[in-house]
């Protein structure tokens, strides 16, 4: 790294998460984003997956909070909240029957009458939270963790649907949601592929395999740039969040079955959601009312925005993303769901830390491949 005089810098130290590089002339700040470890304190310590929904306007006790909180700590070496999180999740299945996760109260998902009981285990719920129980058992090494996350996926397997170009994960464990979300089928395949890589199980490959044949299928193009929709049957591109989740599904894929795939124009995609230091809820190319389009992206976006980009490895766009969640700090490590709000919403937070966990995580292991010293 080369200073303002030509000479190579001879040190990088994290402070925080403060990045500066010291060069002959002294200290100058390289880039500076939110602290993963502060946005973890406002979470309950004893039950870090409870408190207040939006949508529900009460406190509840989110799963997918649980699956999201696991990952974060596990990306910070925070191996005891990671336990806690994640033998939660073990715990607290939605049902008694089966492995799997939903939301904690009752909701009709399509708006089509056929509200869903509160034993509902949703696909998007049982990916996040696999991701975490998948995350402890790696930094832990605790194999009740990774045997629980497949125990999981295999009860989800019943809710995957063949089709002529390949195949799709349902919405929900529920009959009216055996529909194709698209963003859903891609967090989905990114776990199959990750069990299999860890169990060599063929079901998991075969599943994840038709899952990105779909997808293929489904994808559209704007110049370079590869994206979905939410389903077949909407025309406006995704909002900040799924943009994410679906990038995210492919990068899974491509870690642990195929790393030759190139996902270049999948996650160069993400940068339309970016609008100088602001990140919007739509990318640039939605066709939307100018008071939509120029909507903020709400907080889970932004925080999902800053994950998949750092584990991308486009480190500059997760900064970006993460300097951006300065416009929702509420104070005391809290993001809020949007700029000027103020409440504490684990759902949102969440992604949020999680983001900036990834972020940590890998930012530092740039340093340490790059030789400098990250402190």
């Amino acid at each position: 790294m080369l200073g303002k005089t030509g000479k190579i810098a001879s040190a990088v130290l994290v402070v925080g998460a403060v990045i500066a590089v010291m060069t002959a002339g002294g200290i100058a700040v390289a880039n500076s984003y939110p602290s993963a470890s502060l946005a973890m304190t406002p979470f309950d310590a004893e039950a870090p997956g409870r408190g207040l929904d939006l949508y529900a306007k009460k406190v509840v006790e989110h799963a997918v909070v649980y699956g999201l909180y696991a990952s974060s700590a596990a990306l910070l070496g925070m191996d005891k909240e990671a336990r806690q999180a994640a033998d939660w999740l073990i715990q607290n299945p939605s049902s008694e029957e089966k492995m799997g996760w939903g939301l904690p109260f009752a909701w009709d998902a399509f708006g089509d009458k056929s509200v869903n009981p509160i034993t509902t285990v949703y696909g998007v719920t049982v990916a996040m939270a696999v991701r975490g129980l998948f995350d402890v058992y790696d930094q832990t090494g605790e194999e009740s963790y990774r045997d629980a996350a497949v125990q999981a996926l295999n009860d989800y397997l019943p809710n995957f649907h063949e089709t002529e170009d390949g195949g799709y994960f349902g919405y929900s464990d529920q009959p009216a949601d055996q529909k194709e979300v698209y963003n859903i089928s891609s967090v989905l395949m990114g776990q199959y592929a990750r069990a299999y890589h860890y169990t060599q199980d063929n079901r998991f490959l075969e599943v994840a395999e038709m899952a990105k044949s779909q997808l293929d299928a489904s994808r559209r193009t704007v110049g370079d740039d590869v994206y979905w929709t939410y389903t077949s049957a909407i025309t406006r591109p995704n909002d900040s969040v799924h943009a994410a989740f679906t990038v995210q599904g492919y990068l899974d894929y491509s870690k642990y079955v195929d790393k030759s795939l190139d996902v270049s124009r999948e996650v160069n995609y993400l940068g339309r959601f970016f609008d100088g230091d602001v990140i919007k809820e739509f990318p640039d190319h939605a066709k939307l009312s100018a008071k939509v389009m120029a909507l903020p992206a709400r907080g889970w976006g932004v925080g999902m925005l800053a994950y998949t980009l750092a584990d991308s490895g486009d480190i500059k766009g997760g900064m970006k993303a993460a300097k951006a969640l300065e416009q929702y700090g509420a104070g005391n490590g809290i993001y809020a769901m949007t700029p000027g709000t103020k409440d504490f919403a684990p759902r949102v937070q969440a992604h949020v830390s999680m983001g900036l966990a990834k972020l940590h995580q890998v930012s530092g292991t740039r340093c340490k491949l790059a030789f400098f010293t990250c402190l």
